[in-house]
């Protein structure tokens, strides 16, 4: 994906470190799955459970 927002002319960066601040201080960094144009992608990740029928 990284290559095809490039050819576009797009900025694309893959697994970037981010430091979090919060009023001025670090409390934290994560690592970013995906920046386009250093604006931050994300989708929501879940898992589905199998839900079990139950017969009574």
């Amino acid at each position: 994906m990284i290559w095809e927002l490039r050819k576009t002319g797009l900025q694309a960066e893959a697994e970037r470190p981010i430091s979090v601040y919060y009023d001025g201080q670090l409390v934290g960094a994560f690592t970013a799955d995906l920046l386009v144009n250093d604006r931050l992608e994300f989708k929501k990740k879940f898992r589905v459970r199998k839900q079990e029928s139950v017969s009574l």
